[in-house]
């Protein structure tokens, strides 16, 4: 569902005379469309980091806490903020970001799987749409869409930053957090040494946000330690850290191992940006960025998620394999079948052409899709070391070319391109 297709959704329940878009009551689609677009505006205003080692811990340790928080509903992602703040938040739908000034400043993984566990329980229980809710909804469902567009996510945004939760939530999140450690086989003290390091931190930072809304961080440090000392007094919940099952991401695997290939490097980090015009006359902008790679296959299948200027951003699982690139859709789509986007078979029409875009002029492979009929579907150009340079879509009149793009470094082996 868009993002506006969830806001006229919500004026019409009010319409009908549904009660106003309570977070209790609204849908699950529409929280995690609201939590993704608000991630669009966060990376506006943020560099976000594309250190593969940070990275790495983060999606690592948070994939383990939200195999356990009950909600596998959720599309979970975890980014890091490039900045040196003291600052963490989840946005709704579990769009988790540390700041790296406080994942750096935490000694070890117990008290950041505390940290991370903390935020997830704000997404759990939806604190954030329900402290938003109180103050914003019927301004939001009633204001021009036009309006609501620009400003929903900024607002939300700023409740986040603020971190406005009431006591109860902070409290209910301490407690849930600490929970999820333990079953995710961290130390239960985690918790409590989080709070030290918190403590410290904000001793040196000109700015401790995460700790500016939390005045009693001291009673929170003491509610922990006893906390943890009665999770510590049931064995039901003394799991192991060798016993725990790190959660794979709820999908289907790809049929083929997959196998880099020089044509689409793929890492953590990469973007690429194209220039998208229509025979129409309409131009703009897509960002295509590789954010996660898949836990159970290091080096070989990547989420890609590209975001169109004042348009919608769409998520795939990508997997680069012997006989060319296959492609998942993410999201709700948890059944969805890999299918072969390009091919590198001989009959695929592949040839070698030079290509000039804005990006540069680029000794291009051409692949073809093929239409269930025969017919050419899509036509695109790929450069080693470069990746996808152009692609043409014939039947819509739709012609994309490379206006810039920013490799990140990886360490999987790349399989020598194929022949022509």
């Amino acid at each position: 569902m868009s993002y506006r297709g969830v806001l006229v959704g919500l004026a019409l329940a009010v319409a009908a005379g549904m009660a106003p878009a309570r977070a209790d009551v609204l849908p699950l689609s529409a929280e995690i469309s609201i939590g993704r677009e608000t991630a669009r505006i966060v990376e506006t205003q943020y560099p976000i980091s594309t250190d593969p080692v940070l990275l790495a811990r983060v999606q690592r340790i948070g994939r383990r806490l939200a195999g356990v928080c009950g909600r596998p509903d959720l599309p979970f992602e975890f980014h890091v903020v490039d900045t040196p703040d003291i600052n963490a938040f989840c946005l709704p739908g579990g769009f988790v970001y540390v700041f790296r000034g406080l994942l750096q400043g935490v000694p070890n993984d117990d008290a950041l799987a505390f940290i991370l566990g903390h935020e997830i329980a704000h997404a759990v229980h939806r604190h954030a749409l329900r402290q938003f809710e109180k103050n914003q909804i019927v301004r939001v469902v009633t204001a021009p869409l036009s309006g609501v567009l620009g400003t929903f996510g900024r607002d939300l945004l700023k409740v986040i930053l603020s971190r406005r939760f009431s006591r109860d939530d902070e409290r209910q999140s301490d407690r849930e957090g600490l929970n999820y450690i333990v079953r995710a086989g961290f130390d239960v003290d985690g918790g409590v040494l989080a709070m030290e390091t918190l403590l410290r931190l904000s001793e040196k930072a000109r700015h401790p946000e995460f700790l500016s809304s939390h005045p009693h961080t001291q009673n929170r440090k003491e509610a922990l330690a006893a906390l943890a000392k009665e999770l510590k007094a049931r064995p039901e919940l003394k799991l192991a850290p060798a016993t725990v099952v790190v959660p794979a991401l709820t999908w289907n695997a790809p049929p083929v191992p997959p196998r880099p290939t020089p044509l689409f490097p793929l890492a953590v980090g990469s973007t690429w940006t194209y220039r998208v015009v229509a025979t129409e006359g309409g131009v703009t902008r897509a960002t295509v960025r590789v954010v996660e790679q898949h836990p159970t296959a290091p080096g070989g299948i990547f989420r890609l998620e590209t975001a169109y200027d004042q348009g919608p951003t769409v998520a795939a699982w990508v997997a680069p394999v012997a006989a060319g690139i296959l492609r998942r859709p993410c999201g709700d789509h948890v059944g969805a079948a890999w299918h072969h986007e390009w091919s590198f078979a001989a009959d695929s029409g592949q040839t070698r052409e030079q290509v000039i875009v804005p990006a540069g002029e680029f000794q291009c492979v051409r692949l073809r899709q093929l239409a269930a009929d025969g017919s050419v579907a899509a036509e695109g150009w790929f450069a080693e070391g470069a990746g996808l340079v152009k692609c043409v879509w014939p039947a819509e009149g739709i012609t994309q070319e490379l206006v810039s793009y920013r490799l990140a470094e990886t360490s999987a082996p790349v399989a020598q391109a194929p022949p022509p």
